[in-house]
């Protein structure tokens, strides 16, 4: 997971307007394998991480991006937070985010995070989004630890 978010964070930060954009790690070692679609996770890494560089580009701000193990119910899951200090979502919108064609941009589609939320669903995991006004948006990524049978042998993901 990590693997992916650096160089989805590489990537990202080509983007113009994250030039004045502060970026801060906090990945944590050693995380548990997931199975999962490098490239659809890639995608919706970069959407969540382009999003928070346009919600700050007016004014910076700080971009973060971390990875942990959380314990959900008995479970494992690998948790993923992309955190801006952008001026947050409104309380209206936050509700209508991940629902398709919605959009508060004035170029477009609406399509971003329908399909992300629809990407990580699909992956048996969660998305959700909190958010302060005026002091920026988080939005969490939980996805489930891959689960071996006892014997089995482990595998590279």
């Amino acid at each position: 997971m990590n693997a992916i978010l650096r160089k989805t964070l590489l990537f990202a930060l080509q983007h113009k307007g994250g030039k004045n954009i502060a970026k801060s790690l906090d990945l944590a070692d050693g995380l548990p394998e997931i199975f999962v679609d490098p490239k659809q996770v890639q995608q919706v890494f970069l959407n969540l991480i382009l999003n928070a560089i346009q919600a700050m580009q007016a004014d910076g701000g700080t971009l973060t991006v971390g990875s942990s193990l959380v314990d959900l119910d008995g479970k494992g899951w690998v948790r993923t937070t992309i955190a801006d200090t952008g001026p947050g979502i409104p309380e209206p919108i936050i509700g209508k985010i991940f629902t398709p064609f919605f959009t508060t941009k004035a170029q477009g589609t609406g399509l971003g995070l329908a399909i992300c939320h629809k990407l990580i669903t699909q992956h048996g995991g969660t998305l959700s989004v909190t958010s302060e006004d005026g002091k920026g948006t988080v939005f969490t990524i939980d996805l489930p630890v891959a689960a071996y049978e006892e014997g089995a042998p482990e595998e590279e993901a």
